[in-house]
């Protein structure tokens, strides 16, 4: 795997073992690793690789000698997954029906692994997830005490517990290395949470058009918030601006607080991750 970023407090050997919270982003096609200072919440280091050739799983067993992982003693450790094979299901629909075979039925059985589950609290649904036994076993054995969820559990939290400073109806775009992820709040409730992948801007312009086509939404009045890694002059957000006219970014400073090491980069690029690390 490759290291796209390394960002750490020029204060972060003075925070004492027992002040750091760990938080892992396992993505399909990027890892990042995270450390909160839990008193006075803050973010003071990130480091994010995208993957190689190796595929996810050398990835994470790499990951086991990162310093950030390999130095963590004391704190605790919650680890979000961020794939695709993930269901929403209303909970009085789901009932305790077998989530592994509820993901099945959505996404296929071809890639087996660990059935996982989330409630998202103060909205009646419940997160249906796979993750490979592989990479789970990896975590912990490392973190025996882990806490797993999902990002989209943590992205639904965030939208909900913040929905008086958004639209009532808006889209919320999240960036990563040839994967998006798109949630779509329309009067105040959930219509759809979903990962795409993408090679070209193209691809990312139609799975947005084609969701608001299929829920019936119009792209020249719905707001769109965008974050994760996209620059304001990329090829990619300069499409985005040729269908949507109500276009902004959505800082990782509205999330949670940051060190002063993360200001040289834009407001919006490490978003995705500061939702994760501000889901407690």
């Amino acid at each position: 795997m490759e290291l796209s970023f390394n960002i750490q407090s020029a204060a972060l050997d003075s925070v004492p073992g027992a002040d750091r919270r760990l938080v892992l982003e396992a993505g399909e096609t990027h890892l990042a690793i995270l450390l909160v200072r839990v008193s006075s919440p803050k973010l003071i280091a990130l480091r994010y690789y995208q993957f190689t050739a190796g595929g996810a799983e050398d990835a994470y067993r790499q990951m086991l000698f990162d310093p950030l992982v390999s130095d963590h003693r004391e704190g605790p450790v919650d680890v979000f997954f961020h794939t695709r094979e993930s269901v929403l299901v209303p909970e009085v629909l789901y009932a305790g029906a077998g989530g592994e075979r509820i993901v099945s039925m959505v996404h296929g059985d071809l890639h087996p692994g660990v059935a996982l589950e989330d409630a998202v609290s103060g909205q009646d649904i419940r997160n249906l997830y796979r993750i490979p036994e592989e990479i789970i076993s990896t975590i912990h054995r490392r973190f025996p005490g882990a806490r797993f969820r999902h990002g989209n559990t943590a992205l639904l939290q965030m939208l909900h517990d913040r929905q008086d400073i958004f639209p009532d109806s808006h889209m919320f775009l999240q960036v990563y290395p040839n994967m998006i992820t798109v949630a779509v709040i329309r009067n105040l409730q959930c219509q759809l949470v979903q990962s795409y992948p993408y090679d070209i801007p193209e691809d990312v312009s139609y799975h947005l058009l084609n969701t608001m086509e299929q829920l019936s939404l119009n792209p020249d009045s719905l707001p769109v918030s965008v974050s994760g890694l996209i620059d304001p002059s990329s090829p990619l957000y300069v499409e985005l601006l040729k269908y949507f006219r109500h276009l902004e970014t959505y800082p990782a400073g509205a999330c949670l607080g940051l060190d002063e090491a993360f200001e040289v980069f834009p407001p919006h690029f490490f978003t995705p991750q500061t939702i994760l690390a501000a889901c407690v």
